[in-house]
């Protein structure tokens, strides 16, 4: 073991691994021998060099190949560990095959930080699962997430890993194979300045029928699954506002100024700057992605569109104030020639007047199973929940894989349920027989219409009754009589 952890060089340390036969499944005992005492205090994240020992010593299931049955030994591999605190570790593994007394050889690299730990802290990682994933003729990647039980207090991580190894080995039966351990416990002995470990695990493949999963695309010619670059194939995989970074399997949409990640890293919060930075010398008012100053009677705003000043204070540029009488909602100050305009909450100032404010267009103005219906100045958030609970956040759906579920999935259905919720706006207060309340088109994988949908009202609040026609494939929904509108309904 090489590397440097924490700004301290790591050398002159070896990680020893016993194998045997627990019943079913085999049991790895490791031990992390010659310790210094300057390194104990981050001796619990030595467990993070033992990535190598689960899925090559794993049981085999199914016809599954764990690492050793794949790659024979040799193989490179490094992981990429990120914690919840926002320490980053890199682990490089290196397996050079068996030596002549039956011992796997790998070097092992180690390059970051973690949040340091009490020698003395009782520390498991919890039980987790990894798909490793057949990217190429001889690559595979995996990603994951788990927690660090430190004397009871839970420490969340994640990481990905990539490995490559010698492309005669072939690849794997499956197209994705799954990787499940119990916890990894370690025990530190401060005497002999080890650190031991034990963990088993199982591999197995993932999914009753050979195919990629989520975020990848099957390559027939050459056998393994193939990347999607979302951000490119998919128009709306972000929100306009937003910057979409694709990543192995998945996309990263990252929040515009004036927003940042939730402590749960899943949707965006508005950066509240009146409370935090104090921008304005007298009245600040926060809005979605920004702020506005404004000023008391008797003054009004500078050139800085911050700072208020008394009148005999105010450059003959910065004197002119106009209210716009037919929009009691907009008030704005005329500098130079640029203006700085300030609507009421829930508005913008769009083609010289404050008009409303969609914030349905921004994907995190609601939670997990809601969907947003924009209302005038404002937004409310529907529940929709999920049947259990099968809630998919790259598509914002309910997505149930029948392959994944023991029980399957009902009726004639042998892909997926998908459920998902939409909201519409109608343009009228009331309606005429026969007239068009929505007009539906499902599209597919890629974006093209899926024309041969066959349409069922399964569920109407509405008092009154609905019908749906084929019109150029598409479906519209429409009423057998008048009624008014009033409020939301489902439908």
């Amino acid at each position: 073991i090489s590397g440097e952890l924490n700004g301290e060089k790591v050398e002159g340390m070896y990680l020893d691994a016993d194998i045997t036969q627990d019943g079913p499944k085999q049991l790895v005992t490791a031990t992390v021998k010659d310790i210094l005492k300057a390194q104990a205090n981050w001796f619990p994240y030595l467990t993070f060099l033992m990535p190598p020992l689960p899925w090559n010593t794993a049981s085999e299931k199914e016809k599954a190949n764990n690492g050793y049955t794949l790659t024979n030994g040799n193989f490179t591999e490094e992981s990429r560990f990120q914690f919840a605190t926002g320490q980053e570790l890199v682990v490089r593994h290196k397996g050079k095959g068996v030596d002549k007394e039956g011992a796997l050889k790998v070097d092992i690299e180690v390059v970051g930080k973690v949040p340091m730990i009490q020698p003395t802290a009782s520390v498991v990682i919890s039980p987790y699962t990894e798909d490793y994933i057949q990217t190429g003729p001889n690559s595979l990647y995996t990603s994951s997430r788990s927690s660090l039980d430190v004397d009871g207090k839970k420490h969340p991580f994640t990481w990905n890993r990539t490995v490559v190894y010698d492309r005669s080995q072939g690849t794997m039966p499956y197209l994705v194979e799954k990787l499940s351990t119990d916890e990894i416990a370690s025990q530190y002995n401060p005497k002999y300045k080890q650190l031991n470990f034990k963990v088993s695990s199982e591999i197995s493949r993932k999914f009753h029928h050979n195919r990629c999963p989520q975020g990848f695309r099957l390559d027939p010619e050459h056998h393994h699954c193939s990347d999607i670059d979302e951000c490119k194939e998919w128009k709306k995989a972000c929100h306009k506002s937003q910057i979409c970074e694709n990543q192995f399997g998945s996309y990263h949409c990252q929040c515009q100024p004036g927003f940042r990640l939730s402590p749960d890293g899943i949707k965006c919060i508005d950066v509240n700057e009146c409370e935090e930075s104090k921008p304005c010398s007298h009245n600040c008012h926060n809005t979605r992605g920004s702020f506005y100053c404004s000023c008391p009677p008797q003054l009004a705003l500078g050139h800085s569109g911050r700072s208020c000043k008394a009148w005999g204070e105010l450059d003959v540029s910065e004197s002119r104030e106009f209210y716009d009488e037919s929009n009691p909602d907009a008030l704005f100050l005329e500098a130079n020639a640029v203006e700085s305009v300030a609507c009421a909450p829930g508005l913008v100032w769009d083609n010289n007047k404050c008009s409303d404010l969609n914030e349905c267009t921004n994907e995190n103005a609601c939670v997990e199973e809601e969907v947003c219906i924009n209302t005038q100045g404002s937004y409310h958030c529907m529940p929709t929940p999920c049947v259990n609970s099968y809630w998919d956040q790259i598509s914002r759906s309910c997505i149930k894989m029948c392959d994944e579920w023991p029980e399957g999935c009902s009726g004639n259905t042998t892909i997926a349920e998908i459920v998902k919720h939409e909201a519409v706006m109608l343009n009228s207060s009331s309606l005429r027989p026969y007239e068009e309340l929505v007009k539906l088109q499902p599209l597919g994988l890629h974006l093209e219409p899926l024309t041969r949908t066959v349409y069922d009202i399964t569920s109407n609040k509405l008092d009154v009754p609905l019908r749906i026609r084929i019109e150029n494939g598409e479906g519209i929904l429409y009423a057998l009589k008048y009624f008014p509108i009033n409020g939301i309904t489902r439908v």
